[in-house]
Parts: structure tokens; C-alpha cells; sequence
């Protein structure tokens, strides 16, 4: 449930990236018990991924003198 839930909120933010989402669900179907641990690594990965997206990092100019 919670991962059907997720895949469903990255799937709005990033549509070009369903397919990765399918499998991922698709993977998480099959070998549940893989995916348990899994899917907390992979859940981790994405909010990073996204956040990146949403919020890339401001370059920072220094100026040596």
C-alpha cells in the first residue's frame, strides 16, 4: 500500500519516469520479501532524486583574491 502510494505521488511529479515506477511496483509484487529491504533503500534514493529535481543545488562563485 505504502509503496502503491508512492509510486502514484512520483508518478504526478516525474510522469516521463513511470516506467521505472512500474517496474519498481512490479519488483515489489513478485519478491516481496527482496523488496522489504529493498524498498527503503529505493524510497530513499527517490525522495532524494525528486528533491534534486524540484530543488537543484545553487552554485556557489568564489572569488580568490
Amino acid at each position: 500500500m505504502l509503496v502503491e502510494f508512492f509510486l502514484q505521488q512520483c508518478s504526478k511529479t516525474h510522469p516521463h519516469h513511470s516506467l521505472l515506477y512500474i517496474f519498481l511496483l512490479l519488483f515489489y509484487m513478485i519478491f516481496p520479501y527482496l523488496s522489504t529491504s529493498l524498498i527503503i533503500d529505493s524510497r530513499q534514493f527517490f525522495l532524494k532524486f525528486i528533491y534534486n529535481k524540484l530543488f537543484p543545488p545553487i552554485p556557489i562563485f568564489r572569488f580568490h583574491i
